[in-house]
């Protein structure tokens, strides 16, 4: 009833916006695109990034596997986003049986720091993580001819303090710091731990209930809250009547409550690593290997298993629903169109690249077309036949094709309404309706913010909305209905923004809007954003790619009078100085005077840096003597914009009683003083707040020739702070911003770069 009320009065609120702000269509393509479109948390996966966590001497593992990729058996490529972090533990459990290893032992250092730098690597390109663990060694046993059973760390953990754990808890809480620190990048868990390969399954710990089911917790402790679980249904269960007091089987599983949004019971998927197989061990109980039906036993009888059952729960789940393919399968589980039938009710979000391939050929060699598609599918499990919703759009294209494109989230923009015009001080209103066309949802949280891009001067403005992506849903029936005429699945994306939102002061102009969706964690600004499928406009690509966002409409904002800033320059252009333009106001900023003896102010508009370093292009101290200057009125010099030229001279040539005399031999300051180019001389060392916006632009335009060697420097500022420490600011993301250094002290070098402000 909640979410109805609240529904109710949001959809009155967009009315009255509608009816007020006037809004305007825009130009947008509304059509979907037929192809791969990489994103985040969904699609096919690659093997590799992990390996063997060493005891000592290895570096990383594999790393990411993001990129450009083969289908197994196939020629369809994809660009694939999710790497499969698989780290093995053996080496710290005496029942691997690994030569050498004889007691259980808490992870390394060199064994945590392999892991650690095996997640910075996949952090370096743009995909996430899928995650997962195990103690195997030879999961085949050869002489036995049998899978080797049980390689975990069994026994109490012996560090002291943690005794109350077991060895694979204690092991999860070593990991902990680490799936925290990368919680932007990780897509999702698999189970593991127990049994061979990690797969939960055959192992004394893979065949308890009590066992599954502090794993489960352990995990729901440690992972972040925000990332969610692939397990199969023994472990769901186990862990639930562990949690609640209660005694839920395969029989009556169908009682198990729907998930609600954000509980732990919502941070669950289905991991099934036979997908689509349709035999079983089970005497055709069709389970696809067991995959659906791992745990009935243990928790009653194998009879308890229902295939419609298990998909019905699994639909209730919301979350990372796949696994890998199987050699072994029977039609018409395995093969089109049945695949696209249970994948939409269970909303498979990824698959192995690279098994199996024969599975994939058989799809790639299915034409997708209405004939094919809508033909009979007889379901031997509950001898029923059902069909498919044929979706035009991939009329012509092939079965793996459709299930590429189709896996996890796919999203298009089929109406966009948006203010034409935004007042100073108003809101930027937007209405509109998008389409999940996928067999999954969006279930990892993002944050949806709207960008403004000035068209003149290039400078972006970021404000958070308060849409929730993860409200996207795909059709709701069964069969899935995906195409683009079924209106009923289309979800609202309104949103209405004041411009005083906004990171900054949005000036009067033309602005572009952008719909930027990302983790609300990510530290790369512009890697693992959300992709739009529509095709693109008369007006340009949907898609920014340096921007990692969607266009979805323009607006012009205007001052009270009408006026409106033209520039002459726009951020990233070649300045007059012969160095390139960092920052741009519309509005001005003041030229600091000297506060003791003000005159009237000069406007800028610009900041352009230097082409190159100056002082000899090495680091220097920022003072030729120690004790200059003292603080007066608080500060001696300043850090906003435009107080650059100021502060370089007062450094160089003050005669202030009141302070100590000026510094003409600063090396920073004369530098910049004495710098000449394109026969400018008014350039300066910068300010604080003008080394930031510097900073800011060298980040984000890594590859510009003109700044690309700042990065990883520290660059004098002419702020000076207190008596003896100026600022320095380092040119890296993962430092701190701000920096002090001495004023005369040989260990305190840094670089300048000139700028000038016109």
């Amino acid at each position: 009833m909640k979410i109805v009320s609240k529904f109710l009065v949001f959809c009155f609120v967009v009315t009255v916006v509608i009816a007020q702000d006037n809004l305007v269509p825009q130009n947008i393509n509304f059509t979907e695109f037929v192809g791969d479109i990489p994103n985040p948390d969904r699609g096919f996966y690659n093997m590799g990034a992990g390996g063997t966590v060493p005891i000592s001497g290895e570096t990383h593992g594999g790393g990411s596997r993001a990129g450009l990729a083969r289908i197994s058996g196939t020629n369809t490529d994809v660009e694939v986003r999710i790497s499969y972090a698989a780290f093995n533990l053996k080496n710290f459990s005496k029942y691997a049986r690994v030569a050498g290893v004889t007691a259980n032992a808490p992870i390394s250092a060199d064994g945590l720091a392999y892991y650690r730098a095996t997640m910075d690597s996949i952090r370096a390109r743009d995909g996430v993580a899928y995650m997962h663990h195990s103690y195997d060694n030879r999961s085949w046993d050869d002489d036995k001819d049998e899978l080797g059973f049980s390689p975990e760390p069994y026994g109490q953990c012996t560090v002291p303090g943690f005794e109350n754990l077991n060895w694979v808890q204690y092991h999860i809480k070593q990991l902990e710091p680490i799936w925290r620190e990368n919680e932007d990048i990780i897509f999702a868990f698999k189970g593991g731990f127990f049994g061979p390969w990690g797969e939960m399954h055959s192992s004394d710990y893979g065949t308890s209930p009590e066992a599954y089911a502090w794993l489960m917790q352990a995990l729901l402790d440690a992972v972040p809250a925000s990332r969610k679980l692939a397990v199969q249904g023994g472990a769901y269960i186990s862990w639930y009547n562990a949690a609640h007091g209660t005694i839920f089987t395969f029989a009556n599983m169908g009682f198990l409550p729907v998930p609600l949004q954000d509980t732990p019971e919502s941070r669950f998927g289905f991991l099934n690593d036979s997908y689509a197989n349709g035999l079983s061990h089970m005497n055709g109980l069709y389970s696809d290997m067991d995959s659906f039906s791992e745990g009935a036993q243990i928790l009653g009888s194998k009879y308890d298993f229902d295939r419609d059952k298990v998909l019905n729960w699994i639909r209730s789940l919301n979350g990372p629903v796949g696994g890998e393919t199987n050699e072994m399968s029977s039609r018409p589980y395995d093969s089109p169109p049945s695949i696209f039938y249970e994948a939409s009710i269970m909303g498979t979000t990824h698959l192995n690249a690279s098994w199996y391939g024969v599975n994939y050929k058989r799809w790639e060699e299915f034409e997708y077309n209405e004939e094919n598609v809508t033909a009979l599918i007889f379901y031997p499990h509950n001898g029923k036949t059902v069909t498919v919703i044929f979706d035009p759009v991939y009329d012509g294209r092939n079965g793996l094709e459709y299930m590429r494109d189709r896996m996890g989230y796919r999203l298009v923009l089929r109406e966009a309404l948006a203010s034409g015009s935004v007042k100073l001080g108003g809101d930027l209103q937007f209405s509109g309706k998008i389409q999940n066309v996928g067999f999954g949802n969006i279930f990892n949280r993002k944050n949806v913010y709207v960008l403004l891009e000035n068209t003149s001067t290039g400078e972006v403005y970021k404000a958070l909305t308060n849409l929730d992506a993860r409200d996207w849903l795909k059709d709701q029936n069964i069969p899935m209905n995906n195409r683009p005429d079924n209106t009923d699945s289309y979800r609202d994306l309104n949103f209405s923004v004041n411009l005083g939102e906004f990171n900054k002061a949005v000036p009067p102009g033309d602005y572009m809007i952008y719909l930027k969706i990302s983790d609300p964690k990510a530290k790369q600004e512009n890697m693992r954003n959300v992709r739009l499928a529509n095709n693109d406009s008369a007006d340009g690509p949907m898609w920014n790619a340096a921007l990692g966002a969607n266009r979805i409409g323009s607006t012009t904002v205007r001052a009270e009078d009408g006026g409106s800033f033209v520039a002459q320059y726009r951020v990233g252009d070649t300045g007059p100085g012969g160095g390139r333009i960092v920052y741009v106001n519309p509005f001005g900023f003041d030229i600091l005077t000297d506060p003791q003896n003000p005159t009237v102010a000069r406007v800028a508009h610009y900041i352009e840096i230097g082409p190159e370093d100056i002082a000899g292009g090495v680091p220097v101290t920022w003072a030729s003597r120690d004790s200059i200057f003292a603080v007066r009125h608080g500060i001696a010099t300043y850090p906003q914009f435009g107080a650059g030229l100021y502060n370089t001279g007062f450094i160089l040539r003050t005669t202030d009683p009141v302070v100590n005399p000026g510094d003409p031999d600063a090396p920073a300051a004369k530098a910049c003083d004495e710098y000449v180019r394109n026969r400018l001389s008014d350039w300066y060392l910068p300010t604080q707040d003008e080394l930031m916006e510097i900073r800011t632009y060298v980040l984000n335009n890594p590859t510009d020739p003109v700044t690309k060697d700042m990065h990883g420097k520290k660059y004098w500022s002419s702020t000076d702070t207190i008596r003896a420490w100026p600022v320095c600011i380092e040119i890296d993301a993962n430092a701190d911003w701000r920096n002090t250094g001495r004023k005369f002290d040989a260990a305190h070098r840094y670089y300048v770069r000139p700028v000038r402000a016109f």
